[in-house]
This record gives structure tokens, sequence and C-alpha cells, in this order.
């Protein structure tokens, strides 16, 4: 969906909303995120139906966003033929850029990933209580902040973005553990400032990249595998992380994934310098 959505904002704005579209979707995407768990906490601490009502006013709120998309319309030309199914294609020249942009949000969403994971299991016995809303809250803080340094990423080169988001990142999971060691809420909050402003940059700008490069034509298809590399990133880190923490604990688990992590920045980083030579 979010593939889809990024391509059409792009074909509805014309040739000069590549840039924006991007930021657009990617901004939605994590202000949403951010969202959610903010009045989910608070719905599930204050409100009645705790463990209902906060999927049902989710569930409701997908009815205007299908009203906005019959408002807009379709300026493109039906499809013709059957409407099928098929795997997401783009040429063999497209690949590398591509997939070096979707190896970078795959490497950002991860730690987002963990951060939503562990952060409100960390909370209660850093802070010393357990708390829907302080939950909500905290993620919420690192994600918001994610948002606006998405908005503010365009103002400067590619490479600086990625460089300064990687740092950005890599220290942030190291405060992070040295938060959950020292049962620390002051390293807990800057850990959750470094690692929000890591990661909008390194996913906001990987995703312009690529929907500014990508022929009009691959365009839908090359983001569809870019946000499919982006769930791959959601998803598989955080599972091997929760068979690692079976076996050997949870901190020693997160150590692990920090270390994996940070050498995979830096061979993106490779990537991307050899590539923008």
């Amino acid at each position: 969906m979010n593939g889809v959505a990024v391509a059409a904002m792009t074909e509805l704005g014309g040739l000069q909303a590549r840039s924006q579209a991007a930021l657009a979707g990617s901004a939605a995407v994590t202000a949403g995120n951010a969202l959610g768990p903010v009045v989910s906490g608070f719905l599930g601490e204050l409100a009645a139906y705790p463990t209902r009502l906060p999927f049902a006013l989710h569930a409701i709120l997908v009815f205007p966003g299908i009203v906005g998309l019959w408002l807009i319309g379709n300026k493109g030309k039906p499809a013709s033929g059957k409407i099928r199914i098929r795997w997401p294609s783009v040429p063999r020249a497209i690949r590398p850029a591509l997939y070096t942009a979707a190896g970078t949000s795959f490497i950002s969403w991860s730690i987002m990933s963990l951060v939503t994971a562990i952060l409100p299991a960390y909370l209660p016995d850093i802070v010393g209580e357990s708390s829907l809303i302080a939950s909500g809250v905290g993620l919420a803080l690192v994600l918001g902040l994610s948002a606006w340094a998405q908005i503010r990423s365009g103002r400067y080169p590619l490479l600086a973005n990625l460089t300064v988001g990687y740092l950005l990142l890599a220290t942030g999971l190291a405060v992070l553990l040295g938060a959950a060691a020292a049962k620390s809420p002051a390293l807990l909050a800057l850990s959750a400032v470094m690692l929000g402003l890591g990661h909008g940059p390194c996913y906001a700008r990987s995703l312009r990249y690529v929907n500014e490069s990508v022929p009009d034509a691959y365009r839908a298809q090359a983001v569809s595998i870019y946000y499919g590399v982006t769930y791959m990133g959601v998803s598989l880190p955080i599972l091997g992380l929760g068979i690692v923490a079976q076996r050997l604990g949870l901190l020693p688990a997160i150590c692990l994934f920090a270390g994996a992590t940070v050498g995979l920045m830096a061979w993106s980083l490779h990537r991307w310098r050899r590539h923008l030579a």
C-alpha cells in the first residue's frame, strides 16, 4: 500500500513532485506510527474497554482514507486485461541503486523495530512503574523526532544525511545498552532522541532517492520492492533477537544485534560512497 501511495502521489503531482511525494509518504508513515501508540496508550489506561476501543478507533479511521481516495479519482488509464497479482520487477541496471537504498531502510527500520519492542519492557524497570501512557509517549518521542528529522533532511546532501544518520543510530544503540545496564532514565531519553534523529534522514532520503532516480514506468514496482525490504527489516531481525534472547538473555541479544547492525551500516555506507562517486 505504501509503495503504490508514493507512486500515485508522484503521478498526481507531476515531475516536480518526486521529492515531495517521497517526503510526504515517509513522514506520514512515521507520524502515524508515532500517534498510534499515544492514542492507544491513553485509551488503554483511561477509557472503558481498554483492549477493544483502540482497535475499534483504528478501524474507524480507515473510512476517511477510503473517502479521500474516492474523491481524488484516477488520472491514469484503466488497466487492460485481467487483474492479477505479480511480483514487482525492475531492469537490471536499476537494481544496485535500488537495493542499496532499500538496505538503508532495512537497517533503520530494524533498529526502530527494536526500540518499539523493548522500550515498553525496559521502561517499568528504569522508571519504576508500568504505564501504557508512558510507553506510548516514549515511542511517540522516537518516531516524532524521526518525522521532524525527515522534514529537515531535504536541506542537506544525500551522503551527508546518511553518514550523520548512521552515526546517530550507532551511538543511540550504545547509549540504549548503557541505559539498560545502568537503569538510567536520562540515558534512555538520550538514546530515544538519538535513534529518532538518526532514523529520520536514513529512511526519508533513501526513499526520496528511489523516487527521484527510477524511471516513471518502473517507479511503482521499485517503491514496492523498497517497502518489501523495509518490512522485512521491521520483522525478521526482531524475530532473530527474540530467539537469541531466549537462549542468552535480552541484554546479550541486544549487544549482538547492535554489533551486527553497526557492521551493516558500515557496509551500506561503503556501498553508497561507491554508487555516488
